[in-house]
């Protein structure tokens, strides 16, 4: 075996001396030239100080064709004896480098003892930008890290030299030719070469990785600032088992549960849903197509409140596991206004229905009412025919209040308000509700002093107060209280008010019938018991005159119906307006052009105004009317006109004929409210009114004072 000596004379005479006794041929060389030159060989011992620069040293380290071992003098003989007893190093095999230089990964070996390189591959050399591995041989690995990293490094290197004599991966910064940073798994094992002691460690570029890691990083780090600033409801969940992962304070403000009350649970197990089965028909969904869009679902609070949310939900990965991110926008007040304005509408349509019903019946009230009322003053007292007069007359009054009623509902009566003060309505309305109660019921009032004042019609008031009272007295047949408090109070959107509020003691309103109380109509009581226009009544005075009504109750907590209504300032209440009552004295011959479409009204106040000594011309519409107008040359002192009639009106008819006649008076009558029909149909400020069903003394009152005005 040959082994060349870069040495002195005196350190290759003792490598001689203890390596040619085993075989071995000693060449000693001056130069790293002629070591190349001398080449092949199986072991080259390079004495440190012989190097003459770092080129001569690079040069040998990846010759690849011999053993190499570079010491001092000392170190040199230490290592040749113990070649002496030991079976010599052999070459490397020829084809080591290559198989090392396919590997992926980066590799050098180092001694222990300087911690100089002293192998690397070509994968080692690429990652930190240098041509070949021979650039990196005789440096130390500090030479390619990052500063911050020099002390784990030498802990590293160090850990090498005891046992396990190895170390475990671990992620160091490395710094390129160009200065830029590479990020590296390393991990090393101790290696013998003879009795020199070295490391060899594995480099595994990690800097794609990391850097997306870092990209991830800072997305998630945005994510979670836009989601606890985000105004809406923000939650995240586990796709797997629902369980809230993080909630947003928005959703805490919203739902009343703390994070802490959330973190960790699912939402049907903090009784967030309000119907579970919804919770499930969606999460389907997600799975199946990985979002839903603007779902509108039913929740409830902390407190057990229901909360109307409209949600969109979408799977995402948040640290490599599958959620679901939802955002959630509170619903409620939209879904109340949406139901109130459903409720106007459908209120309105009946109105209006109930509006052309009181004017028919009106038309054919009139005409029973007359006649009912003429036969009761015919027919002998006392008698069966007298009696039965009777009846139908206080049968027609009695539908003539229910009319009235329609009327106060739909917002279709004229109001007749004032300025009053709540509590003396309160007050002089409580003799009569008690007698109402009857003695199993007693009467609470709670009334605050010098409360404010409001405007109202106060015959209106009154009505509420009676429909009130009567639905509480059914609510309670085994007994009970009934409270009625005033005091003032806010509405919802600030202004001063007065709150007339009426509790009962009774069994309550359940959730199913809460939404409908003040639908006309709507009863709960048996056929014949209740009409299902109490409520509805009262819901139309309170609003017609500028208030706010609700309801709380459930089954078994009684009901408490709260009337909010608008303070007038600066106002002394008014009395009630007294008008006195024009004659009803014979007519003095005049004459009359009667201008109505229904026959009985017709036939009836044709009778009327005769017995009373007028003249009645008649048409049964409004062109038979002038046609009357132009063809009779007497004079004609006044049109009596119902207002809605087919083809022309009774407000146009009455233009045109006074264009005719401009000294003729007019008086309109209609079975719809006066101040509805007269607005909508255009009536002249000037023209009296009638409101149907009248009475023969009413129907006198009016003609006499319309001729006289």
């Amino acid at each position: 075996m040959r082994a060349l000596v870069l040495a002195d004379a005196t350190t290759t005479d003792a490598l001689a001396a203890e390596l040619q006794p085993r075989g071995w041929t000693i060449t000693r060389v001056t130069s790293a030239a002629e070591v190349t030159a001398a080449l092949p060989a199986d072991l080259v011992l390079v004495e440190r100080r012989a190097l003459d620069d770092d080129s001569a040293w690079r040069a040998l380290a990846t010759n690849g064709s011999a053993a190499l071992f570079v010491a001092d003098a000392v170190g040199l003989l230490a290592h040749a004896r113990s070649l002496a007893t030991t079976a010599p190093l052999g070459p490397k095999p020829s084809d080591f480098d290559a198989l090392v230089d396919l590997l992926p990964d980066g590799l050098f070996t180092l001694r222990l003892d300087d911690h100089e390189i002293v192998y690397a591959n070509q994968a080692l050399a690429s990652l930190l930008g240098y041509d070949s591995p021979s650039d990196l041989i005789g440096r130390t690995p500090l030479a390619f890290l990052h500063p911050e990293e020099h002390a784990i490094a030498r802990e590293r290197i160090a850990a090498l030299g005891r046992p396990p004599f190895k170390t475990q991966p671990a992620t160091l910064r490395f710094l390129g030719r160009d200065g830029s940073v590479r990020y590296a798994e390393t991990r090393g094992i101790r290696v013998s070469v003879g009795d020199a002691v070295a490391g060899t460690v594995l480099v595994r570029d990690q800097t794609a990785r990391r850097t997306a890691e870092e990209a991830l990083k800072r997305s998630e780090d945005r994510f979670v600032k836009f989601f606890h600033v985000n105004p809406a409801c923000a939650t995240v969940t586990r796709l797997s088992d629902n369980i809230f992962v993080d909630v947003n304070e928005r959703f805490c403000q919203l739902t009343g549960f703390s994070r802490e009350e959330l973190l960790g649970r699912t939402g049907v197990s903090v009784g967030l849903w309000l119907d579970p089965t919804e919770r499930a028909r969606i999460e389907r969904q997600i799975r199946a197509v990985g979002r839903v869009q603007d779902v509108e679902v039913r929740l409830r609070k902390k407190s057990g409140q229901p909360l109307d949310v409209r949600m969109s939900l979408e799977t995402f990965a948040l640290g490599g596991v599958d959620c679901v991110f939802a955002l959630s926008h509170d619903v409620t007040e939209r879904k109340q206004l949406e139901a109130q304005l459903r409720q106007a509408q459908k209120m309105d349509a009946v109105g209006r229905l109930a509006g052309g019903i009181a004017h028919d019946f009106n038309n054919l009230l009139t005409a029973i009412r007359g006649y009912s009322e003429m036969l009761s003053t015919t027919l002998a007292p006392d008698t069966r025919p007298h009696d039965a007069a009777m009846h139908i007359h206080r049968s027609s009054l009695r539908a003539s209040s229910l009319t009235e009623q329609l009327l106060v509902f739909t917002r279709r009566r004229p109001q007749e308000s004032r300025v009053v003060q709540l509590n003396d309505v309160v007050t002089s309305m409580a003799s009569m509700l008690r007698r109402l109660l009857g003695e199993d019921l007693e009467l609470v009032l709670q009334l605050t002093p010098a409360i404010g004042r409001v405007r109202i019609d106060p015959t209106q008031l009154e009505q509420v107060l009676l429909n009130l009272a009567v639905n509480a007295r059914d609510a309670m047949p085994r007994g009970g209280r009934l409270t009625i408090e005033t005091r003032e109070s806010a509405d919802r959107e600030g202004r001063t008010g007065v709150l007339l509020l009426v509790r009962d003691t009774g069994g309550g309103i359940d959730d199913a019938t809460r939404p409908h109380i003040f639908e006309p109509f709507f009863t709960t009581k048996e056929i014949g018991k209740g009409t299902g226009l109490g409520l509805s009544i009262v819901y139309g005075v309170v609003t017609q005159a500028g208030g706010q009504i609700s309801v709380e109750s459930a089954p078994g907590q009684g009901a408490a119906f709260r009337i909010w209504l608008p303070r007038v300032d600066d106002a002394t209440p008014q009395p009630a307006p007294t008008t006195p009552l024009p004659r009803s004295g014979p007519g003095g011959g005049e004459t009359i052009l009667l201008v109505e479409d229904d026959e009985d009204v017709r036939d009836y106040v044709r009778f009327v105004l005769r017995q009373a000594g007028y003249q009645v011309l008649d048409a049964i519409d409004g062109g038979g009317g002038l046609r009357v107008l132009e063809n009779y040359s007497g004079e004609i002192h006044l049109v009596l006109s119902d207002i809605v009639m087919p083809e022309m009106s009774g407000p146009e008819m009455a233009t045109r004929a006074q264009a005719l006649r401009p000294q003729m008076k007019v008086l309109h009558m209609s079975g719809y409210p006066g101040d509805s029909v007269t607005r909508h149909a255009q009536v002249s400020a000037a023209a009296a009114f009638l409101q149907k069903p009248f009475s023969a003394e009413t129907l006198t009152r009016a003609v006499r004072a319309a001729l006289d005005g």
